[in-house]
């Protein structure tokens, strides 16, 4: 365990991003308070907590691990210097999470509590006592299912019988649609089927569903000492609120796929909205009292989702940050390295809102809206993230690196989170306009004086350009329509292609009559038949507008294949 001022950082790091410069560690923003590199915890953000767990003042870090020693799953607690309060659980946990049971102005001293996600069960823990907890309400099963089961038990059908009838089920349904006793029974080997139909089929078919995702969300006030509900996302694409200490499920909300991890805002009574990314890689935003949900697709898969109050951060997987209002991003930050957790710095002493960002390249970087304020470099790539306070000391971020070392750092109380200038090497712009001659100013100098002249002049030429235009056009059309009769309001033009024997013949028909549509005509070929070979020599033209008809037909040349030298006429 060491306990010292400034970063750890490493000798052979390599140089920071090109958009800011690293600051020195004379000029750090951070004390490190704890350095512990025996602590081997191998977790996540979302199972950190930093909560004051007795009530008297002193906050410590809680955290839910895999001990790689033994291969156990346990809760532990990080006191001062000291780890302690160690409980196993049966899985590793979804999430850990400190949550306020009481209301703050209850007249006397509330002590925070712990809620921790596993399987489809929260337990809550108390002065890392056992307190309560809560099950997720069982799912109805599918009614093909259900049928299916039921008979099974009346000996209507065989197991080969069950057996096919759950296999179809699980195809047309997704895979966590399903019972547990669905899913085992199909998986068992055949001899081993039969025992399981006889000593299951009497029993209730229930499904299930698995927590993927919690938060907290304020029951009245905006204020940390406010008593809070549960947001829990399910396997089940449901989102429930949840008292967890009278087992009541204040809402329910439905969402198009599996929430991965989730964000709220505002508070329950008045209007909260709930933030969370699922597996198709969507945002969707739920809000009290509007049943349509809205979505928001970044560019890639979100990392996580953090909650300023001003703006939704995203961190997403190629490396971008994103800075959203409503369903457009305002601001965002392109990373040169992949961003592996994130976290948001909301320092009361200075007001401080920034967003802790760590990369796969060992640093961790200080976002305050669209400014860089902060970086500092870490000995290992840091997995996981948690601010608040630790011991009594406000402003302080706990980080896991990937080694299992656990640091807290400190905020100093006289830093300035100001934006770090950008170094960037300055090129001299080769310019592509030519030198200004005596003879361009003088033409500006006359555009500049008569503009308006000129735009009339301008616009005056262009009308007596179109009128001139249409003018001759007018005339080219009377014209060709002179004498009113049908040879002369249609323009036919026949084109022949090919060098034989077969020839493509494309004949054009043009009506030039302004207001007469020709209806009823026929288009007729003559020819010598003993010469050519064509297939409809007569085509009808129901209707012929001021557009085109155009029509394409094959003629074979049935002499020519024998003797090249003969041809004859083909009449339109």
């Amino acid at each position: 365990m060491i306990s010292h001022d400034g970063v750890g950082a490493s000798a052979s790091q390599p140089a920071a991003t090109s958009a800011a410069v690293s600051p020195t560690t004379t000029d750090s923003k951070w004390i490190t308070l704890v350095e512990d590199q025996d602590a081997r915890v191998f977790t996540f953000g979302a199972c950190m907590a930093l909560m004051d767990l007795r009530g008297d003042g002193r906050y410590a870090l809680v955290v839910g691990e895999l001990n790689h020693t033994s291969g156990e799953i346990r809760l532990r607690a990080l006191d001062g210097q000291s780890w302690r309060d160690t409980f196993k659980l049966t899985e590793f946990p979804a999430a850990v999470l400190a949550i306020n049971l009481e209301p703050g102005d209850s007249g006397r001293r509330t002590v925070p509590a712990i809620a921790v996600a596993v399987g489809n069960l929260i337990l809550v823990y108390k002065t890392m006592k056992p307190l309560c907890r809560y099950q997720l309400p069982p799912l109805p099963a599918l009614k093909e299912e259900v049928d299916l089961w039921q008979a099974v038990r009346a000996k209507n059908i065989g197991i080969l019988d069950l057996v096919g009838g759950l296999t179809v089920v699980r195809v047309s349904y997704p895979e966590a649609a399903l019972t547990q006793r669905t899913r085992a029974f199909l998986l068992l080997p055949a001899e081993e089927r039969e025992e399981f139909v006889r000593e299951h089929c009497e029993k209730p078919l229930h499904r299930s569903t698995v927590i993927t995702c919690m938060t907290t969300v304020n029951n009245k006030l905006k204020d940390e000492h406010s008593d809070q509900y549960l947001v829990i996302g399910t396997e089940s694409r449901q989102i429930f609120i949840v008292d967890a200490l009278s087992n009541m499920t204040k809402a329910q909300h439905d969402v198009p796929d599996v929430p991965v991890t989730i964000a709220t805002h505002g508070t329950f009574l008045e209007k909260y909205r709930i933030f969370t990314s699922c597996r198709d890689g969507k945002i969707y935003t739920i809000t009290k009292d509007y049943p349509e949900v809205v979505s928001i697709a970044p560019n890639d898969r979100p990392v996580t989702l953090l909650s300023t109050g001003k703006h939704l951060v995203v961190p997403c997987m190629d490396g971008i940050l994103y800075f959203f209002k409503g369903k457009s991003h305002e601001l965002q930050h392109k990373l040169d390295c992949p961003i592996t957790c994130a976290e948001v710095i909301k320092y009361e002493a200075t007001g401080l809102r920034a967003v802790a960002v760590a990369l796969t390249n060992r640093e961790v970087h200080i976002f305050r809206d669209d400014h860089l304020v902060d970086l500092f470099t870490c000995d290992e790539m840091v997995v996981a993230m948690k601010y608040g306070r630790f011991d009594r000391e406000e402003g302080a971020l706990a980080l896991v690196l990937r080694n299992g070392t656990v640091i807290i750092k400190l905020i100093k109380r006289r830093a300035k989170f100001d934006p770090i200038v950008q170094e960037k090497p300055v090129k001299p712009l080769e310019s592509l306009l030519p030198k200004k001659s005596a003879l361009f100013l003088d033409h500006t100098v006359r555009e500049r004086e008569n503009c308006k002249r000129m735009n009339t002049a301008i616009f005056d030429n262009l009308t007596r350009m179109k009128y001139e235009i249409n003018k001759r056009y007018a005339d080219s059309l009377q014209l060709q329509t002179a004498g009113g009769t049908i040879r002369n309001d249609v323009i036919l033009t026949p084109q022949l292609l090919g060098t034989g024997p077969c020839f493509k013949l494309i004949v054009t028909l043009q009506n030039t009559a302004s207001d007469t549509p020709l209806i009823g005509y026929h288009i007729y070929l003559e020819m010598d038949q003993s010469m050519y070979a064509l297939k409809g020599r007569l085509v009808e033209v129901r209707l012929l507008s001021l557009f085109l008809f155009v029509f394409c037909l094959f003629v074979l040349n049935r002499i020519c294949i024998n003797r090249p030298s003969y041809w004859h006429t083909i009449r339109v």
